[in-house]
C-alpha cells in the first residue's frame, strides 16, 4: 500500500512539473505582449515634441523617456499602452517606477516556471525511486526483510 502511494505521487508530482513548464508556455503565447517601458512625458510636451520630430529619430523619445530595451510582459493594461503612429510595429507602455508599476514579465513567469519544475521534479524522482526500492526488498510473512537472516531466538537449546 505504502508503494501505491509513493508511486502515484511521485508520477503527480512529474506531472505537475511538466504542467507548470506547459502553463508558462502557455502564458507567454497567449497573454505576453513585447513592449518598451517609457516614463511618460507631459501631453503637451509630446506635442511640442511631435512637431520637431524628423524621420530617422528616435520615436520613444517623443512620448517619454525610455526605460530599457524592449521587453514581454503578461496581460499588460491597454490603457497604459501607445502604438505610435510614428512607427506602428513600436508598442510603448507607460510605467512610473517610482510608483510602484511593475508589470508582470514574462522571464518572471518562466523562471518561476523553470525552479517550481525542478523541485517537483526531483521531489517526484525521489518518491519513485523510494517506491522502486520498496519493491525490491520485500517483506516477509515473519516481518523480517528477504535476504537477511533472522534473529536468533532466545531459547537456548540442550539443558
Amino acid at each position: 500500500m505504502t508503494r501505491r502511494i509513493l508511486l502515484a505521487a511521485g508520477a503527480s508530482f512529474l506531472a505537475l512539473a511538466l504542467l507548470g513548464l506547459g502553463g508558462a508556455w502557455a502564458i507567454d503565447l497567449f497573454l505576453g505582449r513585447d513592449v518598451r517601458f517609457i516614463v511618460p512625458h507631459a501631453p503637451e510636451v509630446v506635442e511640442l515634441q511631435r512637431t520637431l520630430w524628423f524621420e530617422g529619430d528616435p520615436v520613444p523619445d517623443l512620448y517619454g523617456i525610455p526605460a530599457g530595451e524592449t521587453v514581454r510582459i503578461v496581460a499588460p493594461d491597454a490603457a497604459r499602452l501607445l502604438t505610435p503612429s510614428e512607427d506602428p510595429s513600436l508598442t510603448l507602455m507607460r510605467v512610473d517606477k517610482e510608483k510602484g508599476e511593475n508589470p508582470l514579465q514574462v522571464k518572471t513567469v518562466w523562471f518561476a516556471a523553470q525552479w517550481g519544475a525542478a523541485g517537483l521534479g526531483l521531489a517526484g524522482a525521489l518518491l519513485l525511486l523510494w517506491a522502486l526500492a520498496l519493491r525490491r526488498r520485500p517483506v516477509q510473512a515473519t516481518g523480517t526483510v528477504a535476504g537477511t537472516p533472522a534473529a536468533p531466538s532466545s531459547q537456548s537449546s540442550g539443558s
